[in-house]
């Protein structure tokens, strides 16, 4: 299956680099560098990664926690964005304490049923990608 990425890079004084790119398990995988997610990076980069979603039926979506710390704004915004992504499932990547909690909420709250926190992409990645099967 062929690789899709999606990635912008603006000005490098302005901080935002992120990228989203299907995998042959057709699971994205996202992850951001910068410092932290304020509403104006996580618009753009929910909207790519849900129009990567759309446009090519993946299964599921593996978020890099270590990548990201975000803004209570930027949080309100992908949980909105959550409930109108096509995946089944969310697998999220490390993170601290306090990123998954707020992860956990935002995904509690956003009524997004299927989600699950990994210590190692490989894990995440096998578990996105099998939609609708129980699993560890």
């Amino acid at each position: 299956m062929e690789h899709v990425r999606r990635q912008r890079r603006p000005s490098p004084r302005a901080g935002i680099a992120y990228q989203a790119e299907l995998n042959a398990e057709n699971v994205i995988l996202a992850s951001s560098r910068v410092r932290l997610m304020t509403l104006k990076v996580a618009k753009p980069f929910c909207e790519d990664i849900g129009d990567l979603a759309r446009s090519t039926g993946a299964k599921g979506l593996v978020m890099d926690l270590d990548s990201v710390a975000a803004t209570p704004r930027a949080a309100v915004h992908a949980m909105r964005h959550l409930r109108e992504m096509p995946v089944s499932r969310v697998a999220l990547v490390g993170g601290s304490r306090s990123t998954r909690r707020l992860a956990s909420v935002v995904l509690t709250l956003g009524r997004y049923g299927d989600f699950r926190f990994f210590a190692d992409c490989e894990g995440a990645i096998s578990w996105a990608a099998r939609e609708g099967e129980d699993s560890l």
